[in-house]
């Protein structure tokens, strides 16, 4: 190790080896014994391995000073805190939530450990992304109080202050299913009512997580479906009863996109942003409507003047999708709008015709 580390210090290193109790865990040494950064380090590290493991959770950490007689001291020593050095233990027969040891599932622990050393380091794939909050651009405060935030700090506001939204967003990616979780620092002073609006392919969807609890770890927040390559944003509401955090997110591939009429819910007024968008000549416009209603779906140019008409007739409840042929309309390329309208309930978006 010393003559590795002579020509380029080492990053991680984990002392891994099997006990005779019944659990894993990660021997996590003390911020006394270390520095309070290097001890965020460690049970960062160790989170990003437990969070949704069904095999080891964060209660299964031990906890002691750093000894020089171990590997990890001697690396403290020579080169402080630029190793996360840590002791990584796993059971022979069962672990503590009561599942037995096989080949298979510690074969998933190294993966696991492998994903935790690429989300440490914030390494994003384009299956696999991970935002953090040095990319937003946001009026919030900075904090790295307590142990549960990702990376190097994380920023809050209070749920009153009128501070504007904390937004990230991605890169273009291409089509997909893909799953969003968010993580953050649990405090008692968190809002329980803190609102993330997740964007994809314009559609939003808007859902609201209790911050006080369940801190370092990915929580899960929606799916998106990407008909088209495309950013996902996400917001992080400034309106909430309590301290809101923005801290990381993680977002990841799952497959091919599930179409809206197999994932609907009849109970919903819902028109969805036009595919493929922006188009040439055709397009597809979709829309779920929650009752047997009236319909009238129009298409105007951007100064309002109708050019058609879609559908205009009583339609059932449910998933239904119309096709729009720009070329049918003799229209130039442009910015056009579609509304729709079933009984009380309007929604309109816009679309772009490119020849």
């Amino acid at each position: 190790m010393a003559e590795i580390n002579s020509k380029k210090v080492l990053s991680i290193f984990q002392n891994l080896h099997s006990q005779a109790s019944p659990f894993c865990t990660f021997w996590v040494h003390t911020a006394s014994s270390t520095s309070e950064y290097y001890y965020h380090s460690e049970n960062l590290f160790s989170n990003l391995n437990t969070s949704g493991n069904p095999y080891f959770t964060q209660a299964d950490y031990s906890y002691s000073n750093l000894s020089s007689t171990f590997p990890e001291g001697w690396l403290w020593n020579n080169w402080g805190d630029k190793v996360v050095a840590l002791t990584y233990e796993t059971p022979y027969d069962y672990y503590s939530t009561g599942k037995e040891v096989t080949n298979e599932n510690l074969s998933y622990l190294g993966e696991r450990f492998m994903y935790s050393v690429s989300e440490y380091f914030q390494l994003s794939h384009p299956k696999w992304i991970i935002l953090d909050n040095k990319n937003i651009a946001s009026f919030w405060n900075a904090s790295t109080t307590g142990t549960e935030f990702f990376g190097d700090n994380y920023f809050t506001t209070n749920g009153s202050s009128q501070s504007g939204p904390a937004v990230f967003q991605t890169d273009i990616i291409q089509p997909g299913k893909y799953d969003v979780y968010a993580w953050w620092q649990s405090d008692a002073a968190n809002a329980y009512d803190t609102k993330f609006v997740i964007e994809g392919n314009g559609k939003e969807t808007s859902v609201e997580k209790s911050q006080k609890v369940d801190g370092g770890e990915w929580n899960y927040l929606s799916t998106v479906n990407l008909f088209n390559s495309g950013a996902i944003k996400i917001s992080v509401g400034d309106v909430a009863n309590g301290q809101v955090v923005a801290d990381a997110f993680r977002i990841i591939y799952k497959g091919n996109p599930v179409h809206v009429a197999d994932n609907y819910s009849p109970n919903e007024f819902q028109l969805y942003q036009n595919y493929p968008n922006p188009f040439n000549p055709s397009t597809t416009i979709q829309f779920i409507i929650e009752k047997q209603s009236a319909v009238l779906l129009q298409v105007y140019n951007s100064i309002g003047e109708l050019v058609t008409t879609l559908v205009d007739q009583e339609l059932s409840a449910g998933f239904h999708k119309v096709n729009f042929n720009a070329a049918a309309n003799s229209i130039a390329s442009g910015i056009y709008y579609y509304k729709l309208r079933a009984g009380n309930s309007t929604q309109t978006k816009g679309m772009i015709y490119l020849k």
